[in-house]
């Protein structure tokens, strides 16, 4: 049977394997051409990015909280994950149809993300992209984590040479600078960050604000 159209968390994963401003593809052809010089080296990193990404998510595939991937491979001069297919849409997109959620509802999303995070701390691997954007709420209703392409390994002896990334008002202090120690705790405040926002419908105040003043908007 013909296979069903991707899920938008699909068609952005599809399309991290081939950034236009990195590399294009012909009309009528599936293989990718990629630009020369720097920007060769760029999707080149990228790529490798996007493969790591689906080693990590393989690793928790029996996590329900997390969504599995069957395959990687690559073709085509690029890279594939061939995932779980659900109908369904971002956090973000449930937010912006209905506005804060009520309390009981925001925590029915929160626990399973809670839970499979215990799984991902435990393989001492920080998920360090948090945010409504990378929760997927299905139509029967599972809570899906996605996104790990900036997952690191966190050990006492990496987690402070962790690249500098963050997502205003849900990223903590310590990832707005690589230097700074990153863990478990970083993605648990990002993880709060994202609950008080469902419940409040407004963004936290980026971590950074809020060691210098701290009012009633958090």
């Amino acid at each position: 049977p013909p296979e069903p159209a991707p899920s938008p968390a699909q068609a952005d994963a599809a399309f991290c394997g081939a950034p236009n401003e990195f590399a294009t593809r012909a009309e009528g052809s599936s293989e990718v051409i990629i630009f020369d010089g720097e920007k060769e080296k760029q999707f080149t990193i990228g790529k490798d990015k996007f493969s790591d990404e689906a080693k990590k998510l393989a690793a928790f595939n029996k996590e329900n909280g997390i969504i599995t991937v069957y395959d990687q491979f690559e073709d085509n001069g690029t890279s594939y994950i061939v995932m779980d297919y659900f109908e369904g849409e971002t956090l973000q997109q449930l937010m912006n149809r209905e506005g804060r959620l009520p309390y009981e509802r925001a925590i029915e999303i929160v626990l399973p993300i809670l839970k499979s995070l215990q799984s991902v701390h435990d393989a001492h691997i920080i998920h360090r992209d948090i945010s409504p954007d990378n929760i997927y709420i299905t139509k029967d209703n599972q809570v899906k984590l996605l996104d790990f392409g900036a997952a690191r390994y966190a050990s006492t002896n990496m987690s402070k040479s962790l690249s500098a990334i963050y997502k205003q008002g849900f990223a903590p202090y310590e990832q707005y600078q690589s230097s700074k120690e990153q863990g478990p705790w970083s993605d648990v405040y990002a993880l709060a960050a994202t609950l008080y926002y469902m419940i409040t419908g407004i963004i936290p105040q980026e971590s950074m604000n809020r060691l210098t003043k701290e009012d009633d908007k958090l």
